[in-house]
């Protein structure tokens, strides 16, 4: 939004491409928080739970021509379910009451335009950008506040300019008028001034505060615009803040999110996310608590954190003295899960969250903010084999009902749970965390079980369901949950921010061939685990008549990306419920649940490897970098890409094209079935890589051939076909040596 206008920035695309700058309007982010009624006025009820945001409405219920009549709720739930792989497909239909129909929502960020504060029509959130604003002024006008802090403290005076820009980008001439909340006071402004170098106008006002403004409060500041070609509106948000405020410290992502929002000076942006730490059920661990100081001189004060019932700190109100002005500190509490019955995972609280209140005391003004612990299971893992001698016996773990006696064998990977195996704590997987909730537990339900050796983990998943998915052919078998399958998932330092610290793996349990298989996905090192986990082993069996399956595993310890912490590491197991043959799944259920938990690895469950030798340089233990391999993102090498490039005449991966004369041309295209294979002769107008795909006539991807070409040449190329590809096509990508690119898509003759 800010870079796009600046031509200073990105002058390549201006001196090469011939592109010039572009000023945004208006910048929104989809969605909103709040609540309101449906119907077709939806935009005009919805309340915010932030009141200051601006927030914009579009009814779902209007209806398009052009689409035969039907209600953009319709038309939007079709492109849902154009998403088959995700398991979309599967979304009801949109309500036709229209009483019933919703708003989508959107909450401006920033605008360089004028708009009307409260305008709920159905092209409001157009205003100004795309179509002329009320008041007059034509369209392309600009006029805009600016605030030199975004947090002010009560009664202290801050700067707030006034920037206003003609539609062909020049000054203008007129005056600025400030609306402010009761108590508020301004000084200065009024007359534009223009820019020295002509290309806008501006005036400045001293805003202050209400000494009595509540803190922790945002304040909307209103300013009118009167010039000889109309009038124009707009609007900006302030916040209030306490002396000092303290709240929750942020996990690394988040805080990367908080100090990018800062810098682009969109810090509104920092109550999207509430912040959050998880706690193991029954546990104990610190909880830093991050002070700042907005003022300009020392303050000293208390801090103190009202818990849920069920936690208890050891420390009460603590104290903090001579916080330097603007400078910040971090005062921890010990706090403990003393309530071990509390549901944990997405089970407890207000949908997982167990909300807690963090009060910050300065002189008599208090500051509270509110963040949330996130409560996981806990299991501790008997060893086996040689790893026994380490296991102690009936070792107590979370489940006072689970009485875990070490094996002295280990497992047999065989898809079978035999007696005395896995003596460890039965892990229940039956928790919904997307997706339906099933029908029963005869519908979708499972339970898994754990043990180590040595040299690796076991993992037993045992799954109810009453009917099997579809079932892949072992080339297909990634993307685990379009169909029935278990993901298991290990942070072996128990500190990942994201999932490319971790192992990840999706095991089918069966294919079309009739044994499982697994892959890696999304993690430290993706790919088939033949590739990326030699070593790991998989079986499975299936009841007969079908009525669930049995899923088991090694993982080999030398394929997680880094050394153990046997009291950190953390993992979650999934099961992926599909009762259908359109490769869609339907539920998705887990151990330690949440919406969206794949990827929030702090809220994974504990595990406890009882016995396994403490890591002791715990504090500074790394996991190795991931391994991404990024040619499985090369447009060249997806016959989807390459169809929708011929299709819609843009070059794939937004290179430029081939010049003419320089690209490739197929001719000959003959099915020869003696050599099961398609032959063809290219020509090539320059050197570079071409890729051909054999599609049937299912759209299938029968076989492919990757070839270098040499200007001038015209070589003969076969492509594998295993069948007769008779009204199927041959797609085919083009990359030169320089980069440029080109698509061919030819019918198989018949």
């Amino acid at each position: 939004f800010y870079a796009a206008a600046d031509p200073g920035i990105f002058s390549t695309q201006s001196d090469q491409e011939a592109l010039q700058p572009w000023r945004v309007g208006k910048i929104f982010r989809n969605g909103a928080s709040g609540e309101g009624q449906p119907g077709e006025q939806c935009a005009s009820t919805y309340q915010p739970d932030e009141q200051s945001d601006y927030v914009f409405g579009v009814w779902s219920g209007h209806t398009s021509e052009r689409n035969g009549g039907q209600t953009w709720a319709a038309i939007e739930l079709q492109a849902q379910r154009e998403y088959i792989s995700q398991g979309w497909a599967t979304f009801p239909d949109a309500p036709t009451d229209p009483a019933e129909l919703e708003c989508d929502f959107f909450t401006l960020i920033d605008s360089r335009v004028p708009f009307t504060a409260g305008n709920t029509d159905p092209s409001a959130i157009l205003e100004g950008a795309v179509l002329p604003a009320q008041g007059g002024l034509p369209l392309g006008a600009e006029f805009f506040l600016t605030v030199d802090d975004f947090y002010v403290q009560a009664g202290a005076p801050v700067t707030v300019s006034a920037t206003a820009r003609s539609a062909d980008g020049g000054p203008v001439e007129g005056t600025v008028e400030l609306a402010l909340p009761g108590g508020w006071t301004a000084s200065g402004g009024g007359t534009l001034t223009a820019a020295s170098d002509g290309s806008q106008s501006a005036t400045t006002f001293i805003v202050t505060p209400d000494p009595a403004a509540e803190p922790d409060t945002r304040f909307r500041l209103d300013a009118s615009l009167m010039t000889g070609d109309g009038t124009g509106a707009t609007s900006d948000v302030i916040e209030v803040v306490p002396p000092v405020r303290g709240t929750l410290q942020a996990l690394p992502e988040i805080e990367q999110f908080r100090e990018w929002a800062q810098e682009l000076e969109v810090a509104q942006l920092d109550a999207l996310i509430k912040p959050r730490l998880s706690i193991v059920t029954g546990g104990t661990r610190e909880i830093p608590i991050v002070l700042q100081n907005f003022g300009v001189e020392p303050q000293s004060g208390t801090v103190a954190l009202e818990l849920p019932a069920g936690f208890e700190a050891t420390e009460g109100v603590q104290e903090f003295t001579d916080l330097s002005p603007g400078g910040n500190a971090t005062i921890s509490f010990t706090v403990t899960n003393s309530d071990a019955n509390l549901p944990t995972a997405n089970a407890g609280g207000e949908e997982g969250d167990y909300d807690f209140a963090v009060v910050t005391t300065v002189g008599q003004q208090a500051s509270t903010r509110t963040a949330a612990l996130n409560v996981v299971p806990t299991t501790s893992v008997p060893g086996v084999g040689a790893a026994a001698q380490a296991s102690p016996v009936a070792s107590p773990v979370a489940s006072p009902a689970a009485s875990p006696i070490a094996s002295a064998g280990m497992p047999a990977v065989d898809g079978q749970i035999g007696q005395g195996e896995y003596p460890g704590e039965v892990l229940d997987l039956s928790r919904v965390w997307e997706g339906d909730d099933p029908d029963s537990a005869q519908d979708a339900s499972g339970t898994a079980q754990l043990v180590w050796a040595e040299d690796g983990l076991y993992v037993a998943v045992s799954v109810t369901d009453e009917s099997l998915g579809t079932v892949l052919p072992a080339a297909d078998a990634k993307r685990h949950w379009r169909t029935d399958s278990v993901e298991i998932a290990i942070d072996p330092l128990g500190t990942a921010a994201n999932t490319s610290s971790t192992f990840k793996v999706g095991l089918f349990p069966t294919t079309a061939e009739g044994a499982p298989a697994a892959y890696r996905d999304a993690d430290a090192r993706q790919g088939p685990i033949s590739e990326t986990a030699p070593g790991m082993q998989v079986a499975s069996t299936l009841s007969d008549p079908y009525s669930g399956y049995v899923l088991e595993t090694f993982i080999p310890f030398d394929a997680l990306p880094g050394p153990i912490d046997p009291e950190r590491m953390t993992l979650n197991i999934f099961i992926y419920d599909s009762d259908t043959q359109d490769k869609t799944g339907q539920s998705r259920l887990g151990w330690s649940t949440w919406q969206g938990v794949q990827g929030d690895t702090y809220r994974w469950g504990a595990v406890i490897l009882e016995g396994y030798p403490r890591l002791e340089d715990a504090a500074t233990a790394e996991t190795a970098d991931p391994a991404i391999p990024l040619d499985a993102t090369l447009s060249t090498n997806s016959p989807q890409s390459i169809l929708q490039s011929t299709e819609d005449g843009v070059p794939i991966a937004g290179k430029p094209p081939v010049p003419d004369g320089d690209g490739v041309a197929i001719a000959g295209l003959a099915y020869q079935a003696d050599q099961q294979q398609v032959g063809a002769i290219l020509s090539a107008g320059s050197a570079g890589t071409i890729h051909m795909f054999l599609l049937g006539a299912d759209g299938a991807v029968l076989g492919d051939l990757v070839a270098e070409v040499r200007a001038g040449e015209s070589p003969q190329v076969a492509i594998p076909a295993p069948a007769d590809p008779a009204g199927g096509t041959v797609l085919v990508s083009f990359e030169t040596t320089e980069g440029a690119v080109q698509v061919l898509s030819v019918t198989m003759p018949e």
